[in-house]
């Protein structure tokens, strides 16, 4: 008898000791546990969470991650934000509990391409994380992909972006569109961020990169031509951005300070614009633009007009299993890489193989304050006596600027339409007579300026002004859609 107690023992033990085996060795989120019951969690107890102190975030299928809280503030309305990182692995997490004690919240596992929503939920409901694709949170790099400019390291010195300041420097005053009631701050002298979103909640203490004062300017030039066809002051003071409205303002942080995340040329948090001051989101969440890992200035200035898109709510641009497009021919799309092709655009993914086709301008013209600029085709046409001298801007692909102008002898006249550096306006221009009679039209291949000559004759003619495509946007072309931005006119009468 005896006997049988001990084996029963001993075989009750050895399945104990297995069973914990089992458990143990589980990777977090692959752990299983009965879940808290809504009343008891300690999630919804807000005086129960505290920097330090280790939480189970429970997921749908009755599976569970632990992490620990790094930071804790109290934003807008009485809700209060946490943010930590995982015990294992290099993810992050962050919550949200409001006055009401809803809470909400995500879980974002780069490594292992995982995110989880926990969508706002009311006191007494269950506490779910729910799968969400990584890729409409984060700008997420899959692996074999990059938005860096690693071809052109080389060039740092050129660039300015070898040596870090310690001291803030002093950025030019730049503002693209003042007036504007949606700003895009561009942050040059260093931050101290401690945001819940980023680096698991942990203080990034960012240096300023060693720009002067003349490639600080080229930078902010490329940027606010991105954005010239739209409502939005793309600026270098910071009084614009504290000014703004939370929801109508995004800021884009230049540094080398990367450390807290590898890897990349900058990253942002995919809408973080709309979602600012609300669940997880801060009211200050900046996009990264990390110069170290970036090359010419132009590479700079591109990425971060990328990284600003992402804050707005645009995804990548990619082809086939790429998550970054190069582009084809002279183009490529913003939401993909632009470092090394002269024509830059917005895409709705109309080239071959796109991962994509979000309508990127319909995308930014649905936050809040970003308005169409003033479009030249619904403005009264502008006269002008023997020649023209204007600076107009193309803000979608039906827009037709229109110019009048007098002639008082007869003569050839010559016009020129030509766009800044870093344009990505594809300019068309007509002459067009009195009766409505086309008499030249310029489309220089190969460029985005156009240039023409006409004998004419005196009286009254119009100059059209127009964005257009070139060759096949299928394979090493593009469309007119993203042909939009800034031009200057100018029309001579010569003997």
């Amino acid at each position: 008898m005896r006997r049988h107690h001990l084996l029963i023992g001993l075989i009750a033990i050895t399945t104990l000791l297995l069973f914990t085996y089992q458990r143990t060795t589980q990777k977090p989120a692959e752990r299983s546990q009965n879940l808290p019951s809504p009343t008891s969690s300690p999630l919804m107890e807000r005086n129960a969470l505290s920097v330090g102190r280790q939480v189970s975030l429970p997921l749908i299928n009755q599976q569970f991650i632990a992490g620990v809280i790094n930071s804790a503030q109290e934003i807008v309305n009485g809700t209060w934000q946490y943010g930590g990182n995982l015990l294992q692995g290099d993810g992050t997490f962050a919550l949200a509990i409001e006055r009401d004690r809803s809470i909400s919240g995500t879980i974002i596992i780069p490594s292992r391409e995982l995110g989880y929503v926990l969508k706002a939920t009311d006191p007494g409901a269950p506490l779910l994380f729910e799968p969400a694709s990584i890729k409409t949170l984060l700008c997420h790099q899959t692996p074999g992909d990059n938005n860096m400019d690693l071809e052109e390291a080389g060039a740092l010195v050129e660039a300015g972006t070898v040596a870090t300041t310690s001291n803030a420097i002093n950025a030019p005053r730049l503002a693209s569109r003042p007036n504007s009631k949606f700003h895009v701050y561009l942050d040059f002298d260093g931050e101290r961020v401690q945001d819940p979103l980023w680096n698991g909640g942990k203080l990034i203490e960012a240096k300023p990169p060693a720009f002067s004062e003349g490639q600080i300017r080229e930078i902010w030039s490329i940027v606010a031509e991105r954005y010239a066809a739209f409502n939005i002051n793309v600026s270098t003071r910071v009084e614009d951005y504290m000014n703004a409205d939370m929801n109508s303002r995004t800021r884009a942080i230049f540094t080398p300070t990367n450390e807290w995340r590898r890897g990349f040329g900058g990253i942002a948090m995919i809408g973080s614009v709309k979602n600012a001051g609300r669940s997880v989101w801060s009211p200050t969440i900046p996009c990264w633009v990390f110069t170290n890992m970036l090359g010419r200035l132009r590479s700079v200035g591109e990425c971060a007009a990328h990284e600003i898109g992402h804050t707005l709510g645009l995804l990548h641009d990619g082809q086939g299993k790429t998550a970054y497009y190069q582009g084809q021919g002279a183009w490529a799309p913003i939401m993909g890489v632009t470092y090394n092709r002269p024509v830059a655009q917005w895409s709705k993914g109309e080239y071959w193989g796109a991962t994509n086709t979000q309508d990127d301008i319909a995308v930014i013209l649905s936050n809040q304050n970003v308005t169409g600029a003033v479009t030249e085709r619904k403005a009264p046409t502008l006269t002008f006596v023997d020649g023209i001298r204007a600076v107009g801007v193309i803000c979608k692909e039906t827009d037709v600027a229109t110019y009048r102008t007098s002639v008082s002898r007869s003569g050839s006249l010559k016009l020129k339409g030509s766009v800044p550096a870093y344009g990505a306006l594809n300019l068309k221009l007509e002459l067009v007579d009195a009766k409505g009679v086309v008499m030249v039209t310029a489309d220089s291949l190969n460029s985005l300026d156009a240039l023409a000559t006409v004998r004419v004759t005196p009286g009254m003619y119009t100059v059209r002004v127009q964005g257009v495509g070139e060759g096949d946007p299928q394979t090493v072309g593009y469309s007119k859609y993203g042909s939009i931005g800034t031009f200057t006119l100018t029309t001579e009468l010569i003997e």
